[in-house]
């Protein structure tokens, strides 16, 4: 997870930098559009280094500045007010119109907030960052294929049609064959088992019991999880497709799904 100024910056973002994607579109209507004002020369989406930068700066500040770009202390006057220390700047569209994510309200999902250029305070462009990216139409790359069924024996998941346990991660899938890693229900779900989950850079990994609780999974597993950064939701196959389809809105998510017991 990467962090700017002590703030997790949401993964959608660092997929789309990852990929080449972070970039406002060239189309004047998109801009006006999402953000009710036109862009002047240079506006721009900030590289990691640059949105620590002018986040930096916009938290030292002196009061008299901050309350100025509606911050702490504004009269914002029907405009919405920024804490710098809930903050992160993540572009502008010119001298003193910052594009910004809000964590005040929800630190696992900030709202997106622009400054106009001749407002008192700020205005929201989009309530988190995955609508944000789509209302500028710019792909956070590789999405996590849904789960459209679970039933006894029987799973289907979009692109990749029917079958009975999957494994699942950003861009894609297959069917999850344990006779590959000589899993069985106990001990369970293996190192072995989750390694190209890691290796896709899944920054959340679900991992299915099955329908009666029945398939184990291996400390070690967990601790090898753990230790790459990613977070780990062992549960009920129903409840852990449900879970998986919900992460994959905002995430880069991945799974282990077993069908039966």
């Amino acid at each position: 997870m990467t962090m700017v100024c002590g703030l997790a910056l949401p993964q959608p973002i660092q997929d789309a930098i990852d990929n080449g994607a972070w970039v406002l579109p060239s189309d004047p209507e998109t801009i006006e559009r999402v953000f009710k004002e036109t862009a002047s020369p240079g506006a721009t989406l900030y590289a990691v280094t640059g949105m620590i930068t002018e986040t930096e700066a916009w938290a030292n500040e002196s009061e008299e500045q901050l309350a100025y770009y509606g911050g702490p202390g504004s009269e914002a006057g029907g405009y919405l007010t920024l804490d710098p220390r809930k903050s992160v700047l993540i572009g502008d569209l010119g001298y003193d119109m910052p594009i910004a994510l809000d964590y005040s309200h929800s630190p696992e999902r900030p709202r997106v907030l622009y400054l106009p250029s001749s407002a008192l305070g700020w205005i929201e462009v989009a309530p988190d960052v995955p609508s944000f990216l789509e209302r500028l139409g710019v792909s956070s790359g590789a999405v996590s294929p849904r789960i459209h069924h679970v039933s006894w024996g029987r799973m289907e998941v979009a692109s990749l049609g029917e079958g009975k346990d999957f494994v699942l991660y950003p861009g894609g899938g297959r069917e999850w064959d344990w006779s590959l890693t000589g899993t069985r229900h106990n001990p369970g779900i293996q190192p072995a088992d989750v390694a190209e989950l890691i290796e896709r850079r899944c920054s959340v990994v679900i991992l299915s019991r099955g329908m009666e609780l029945r398939l184990q999974v291996m400390p070690e597993t967990l601790r090898v999880l753990e230790d790459a950064g990613i977070q780990v939701h062992v549960a009920e196959t129903g409840e852990a497709a449900e879970l998986y389809n919900e992460l994959a809105v905002e995430y880069r998510v991945g799974g282990l799904f077993r069908s039966t017991c």
